[in-house]
């Protein structure tokens, strides 16, 4: 497996390193170049990751896609983008359903709705999936708790309440600092 990350932010680099922790074997992880920081810090510490020049390379030299941008950029970015026919395309971008993105990564037809949790990196939390598959389910299944969802309704719920976890932590993260 050739896994692609168009983003390398904080829930990114806890996906990688969880991958790493739970010794998944992927033949090479490609990153998108915009963070840097992120990217050099991962290359740094896993021989099998490599930093891309630009997104489309990320496609061009993967099998299995992830986009974790903000909306916002995925908007601005991803119609630019020529994906194939065979990507599997795992979606973490938070207010992107994945009836929505079908038509801008038009010929991928495999798309699936991620949520994972800065926890995944010790290989922990929840991982929700829509829509369920085995081979997807197995893969994360690895690195956390996976609830995989009916339909994209319950899936929005389900997000919505991922959503309350940055909070729960960074109170826990305060408290901490104090003693």
């Amino acid at each position: 497996m050739k896994l692609g990350f168009v983003g390398v932010g904080k829930i990114a680099t806890s996906v990688i390193e969880g991958i790493f922790k739970a010794k998944i074997n992927v033949k090479e992880i490609i990153l998108s170049p915009k963070n840097r920081k992120n990217s050099k810090f991962l290359q740094n510490k896993f021989k099998k990751i490599k930093i891309a020049k630009n997104n489309q390379e990320v496609l061009d030299k993967s099998n299995w896609v992830v986009l974790s941008v903000t909306p916002k950029i995925g908007k601005q970015i991803l119609k630019n983008l020529k994906f194939k026919k065979n990507h599997i395309i795992l979606n973490f971008m938070s207010t992107i359903h994945n009836s929505e993105l079908k038509k801008i990564i038009f010929p991928a037809k495999q798309i699936f709705k991620i949520a994972p949790l800065p926890m995944i990196k010790y290989n922990l939390g929840p991982i929700i999936i829509y829509p369920k598959n085995k081979i997807i389910e197995n893969f994360f299944s690895r690195l956390g708790k996976v609830i995989a969802t009916n339909n994209e309704k319950e899936n929005k719920k389900l997000w919505v309440m991922t959503s309350f976890m940055a909070t729960y932590l960074e109170i826990f993260n305060t408290a901490h600092k104090w003693f």
